[in-house]
């Protein structure tokens, strides 16, 4: 899509939000800022189809070059993030809240002799998550989050050397559009951006996706 980057050319989604703790507290008597602490948890489950050509991790000498590429080229992710503590104000459309992470990726690798393997990661981390209220039937979401996946404790090969954790930063930023004013149904665009923060610091990929989601048997919490 961008010049000469690789493009992924579908991604499916599905979650699903229990609610936990769902009670708001006030910060006090006066005034209405109010927060809840475990409200929520959400598992999901993320999947991708890459280009044939682009699907692979490649290994050199049983050694990835770019240990990025391992998460930029997950095919399957499944986890949860856990709702920590959410902070808003009655009379302001903005919310905020403090997320933690935990995900089993799948990425799948080749080296010089043709030889495939799926390789396993637990990523664990935390994360903040902006998000506005519906106005004129458009919204905006913004996520910044610290992940680390786990590489040498999820996997067992001799023709692939794991012996290394990755970690990320994520920024992800989404505007979406509810048509026919229906809050179940939305056209979102989404950028997302990685950055290696280790000794692979300049090492970095983005994401960019449209597409159209929907939520069934949704149902408001009463405060």
């Amino acid at each position: 899509m961008f010049q000469n980057a690789n493009n992924g050319l579908v991604q499916i989604e599905g979650s699903a939000k229990f609610y936990i703790f769902p009670f708001p507290w006030q910060f006090s008597k006066v005034g209405q800022a109010q927060f809840e602490s475990f409200k929520s948890i959400t598992p999901y489950i993320h999947f991708s189809k890459f280009e044939d050509e682009n699907k692979y991790v490649n290994i050199s000498n049983d050694s990835i070059q770019t240990s990025l590429d391992l998460v930029e080229k997950r095919y399957l992710t499944m986890g949860a993030n856990i709702n920590l503590l959410e902070i808003y104000h009655k009379k302001y459309p903005m919310k905020a809240n403090f997320f933690g992470i935990v995900n089993y990726n799948l990425s799948q690798s080749q080296d010089e002799n043709q030889i495939t393997n799926n390789l396993r990661s637990l990523g664990y981390g935390i994360g903040l998550h902006l998000s506005s209220k519906r106005f004129n039937n458009f919204g905006f979401d913004y996520k910044i989050s610290i992940q680390e996946f786990d590489y040498h404790n999820h996997n067992n090969l001799d023709n692939v050397i794991l012996d290394f954790k990755v970690p990320v930063m994520k920024n992800e930023a989404e505007v979406f559009y509810h048509p026919n004013k229906n809050p179940n149904q939305a056209i979102f665009v989404r950028l997302i951006t990685f950055n290696h923060l280790g000794g692979e610091s300049n090492a970095s990929f983005y994401q960019f996706q449209f597409g159209y989601k929907f939520s069934i048997g949704s149902r408001t919490v009463k405060k």
